[in-house]
């Protein structure tokens, strides 16, 4: 819909915001936005859009709307990029596949109780998509690499909000988020789903634990993990998968004055080091999930949707009920 289709560089000079909004003969509307994650992450787009659509529907004012607050600088000020390792090239090349996969809340409950038999304690529904993601995704390399044991990354980006000390308040603007990555190097040909969510758990865990050690102690650790990050992220004998939940950040919520979305969709631009990303969403109900799967290999999607297992669980692109 925008002019940037995701395959052009971020600048200095690209836009912090976009919008464009499309009118259809039937009486539809639909709403794109674009944000730099420069300065913003989806915490921060779920409040632009609550205050946005609050102020076009004439429900302004001091009891329904949490102003958003600009303060964390003055906590937490910027890196100072001279300190950070160089950035890979960006250039994008090839073709996107993008696909959007469906986990009704009746496909999510049995992989809890499928959790739950295997040991968990208390799994969640993005515990739970994340880690049938992750496990399909090690499955089809190993098959697509004729049953070699390869070892796996997977890349989540956390919302330290709440997990910084002093906790940062939900309604501060600005990237507040960072990557974490899980890895499972097991010469076993068969991974239980509870090993992947220990895994993953263990990342949130370790993530929440250096978000608590105040700024001048995050600021060093930071920049040893990009270093890590980028040693690892350009391994073609490591197969790295990323994710990003924006679930639970109301974006159905956002009414203008036409009554709340009947349907969202995510995107976000890959990088040739971050070739295979899943974004969860809420489904429209609130209680399903969609992974939009976002890739620069048409091989990875067709092996993932020919997965029985996965596919025991997830619907590839079913209709959109309006």
């Amino acid at each position: 819909m925008l002019a940037n289709n995701g395959q052009e560089l971020i600048t200095s000079t690209s836009p912090l915001l976009q919008v464009q909004a499309n009118f259809f003969k039937c009486g539809g509307l639909t709403i794109g936005l674009s944000m730099s994650h420069k300065i913003t992450d989806a915490s921060t787009l779920g409040l632009f859009l609550k205050a946005w659509s609050a102020t076009s529907a004439s429900k302004f004012n001091h009891e329904n709307l949490t102003f958003a607050k600009f303060s964390l600088a003055s906590v937490y000020p910027v890196i100072d990029p001279a300190l950070l390792p160089p950035s890979p090239n960006q250039k994008i090349l090839g073709d996107l596949t993008v696909k959007r996969y469906v986990f009704e809340k009746s496909k999510i409950s049995l992989l809890k109780e499928k959790a739950i038999g295997q040991g968990v304690r208390q799994p969640t529904r993005v515990e739970c998509v994340n880690a049938l993601l992750w496990k399909s995704s090690m499955d089809t390399s190993r098959s697509r690499f004729g049953n070699t044991i390869r070892p796996s990354m997977f890349m989540q980006a956390i919302n330290l909000r709440k997990r910084m000390v002093p906790a940062v308040a939900e309604n501060t603007i600005r990237n507040i988020v960072w990557l974490f990555m899980a890895n499972i190097e097991t010469m076993d040909n068969k991974i239980e789903l509870k090993e992947v969510i220990t895994s993953i758990r263990r990342t949130v865990e370790d993530g929440s634990e250096m978000a608590a050690k105040g700024y001048d102690q995050v600021v060093p650790l930071i920049i040893k993990m990009i270093k890590e990050m980028r040693i690892n992220v350009i391994n073609e004998d490591i197969d790295l998968c990323s994710s990003t939940s924006w679930c639970r950040f109301s974006f159905y919520e956002a009414d203008f004055g036409w009554g709340k979305p009947t349907w969202i969709n995510p995107y976000l631009r890959p990088l040739p080091v971050m070739k295979n990303i899943f974004i969860l969403v809420d489904s429209s109900d609130g209680v399903g999930i969609e992974a939009w799967y976002i890739s620069l290999d048409q091989e990875d999607s067709a092996h993932l949707e020919r997965h029985q297992h996965f596919l025991a669980y997830a619907a590839i692109n079913p209709t959109i009920v309006y």
